[in-house]
């Protein structure tokens, strides 16, 4: 969040040196990562933020469900995770989604993070590959903490302090163009009835 309030406060500055001036920011995250732009939104609010001008808007896409908001994560067991995947299970995961040119990353992405995979294009994957082995693979470090849950530690402070204050906060959920994988147990089964159809499902809530 820190990171990206300053990034935002040198285009501030550079906006002005060439001659246009930025009016207001929206911050787009998606899933995950809908806790940083909910922070940079409190530092915005709470005249903390290295940015002058208002944050108006933010847009979370596809987002997590309700208790990634409200309930925070077990900090030991962040770090008992960090720690494993900094070793050698990380490293090997590492080699393992970079090879045959990220064909990992590409298969993870059309089933996980998309519902249409055709959206992705044809740079997503060697962007990714590209990204992933910047300054020598030290961007892992980044995403082994994500994987750990560190960005999971609880939005109550974050939506308490935008309440009234004009921020308007979006949802969006797509549809999911996929056939839809239902999940198999011997010891369970899902009622038919409970099974909900993929749809666009769009809320708008502040």
């Amino acid at each position: 969040a820190e990171q990206l309030g300053h990034l935002m406060s040198e285009y501030e500055q550079k906006s002005c040196e060439e001659g246009y001036e930025i009016r207001n920011w929206a911050i787009v995250a998606n899933g995950g990562c809908a806790p940083i732009a909910l922070k940079v939104a409190q530092s915005a609010v709470e005249k903390s933020a290295p940015f002058e001008k208002d944050l108006t808007n933010i847009v979370i896409s596809s987002p997590p469900r309700l208790p990634f908001f409200l309930e925070g994560t077990d900090p030991h067991r962040v770090q008992r995770s960090y720690r494993t995947l900094s070793g050698v299970v990380g490293k090997l995961f590492w080699i393992y989604a970079l090879r045959k040119e990220g064909k990992f990353i590409e298969t993870f992405s059309k089933r996980n993070l998309v519902g249409d995979p055709a959206s992705l294009g044809n740079h997503w994957t060697p962007n990714c590959v590209s990204a992933a082995r910047h300054l020598g693979g030290k961007s892992k470090y980044s995403t082994f903490a994500f994987l750990s849950g560190a960005l999971q530690d609880g939005c109550r402070d974050s939506l308490n302090s935008l309440k009234g204050t004009g921020v308007k906060i979006d949802f969006i959920r797509g549809t999911d163009r996929k056939k839809t994988r239902r999940p198999k147990s011997y010891f369970w089964k899902r009622k038919s009835s409970s099974v909900k159809p993929a749809g666009v499902d769009t809320e708008v809530k502040q």
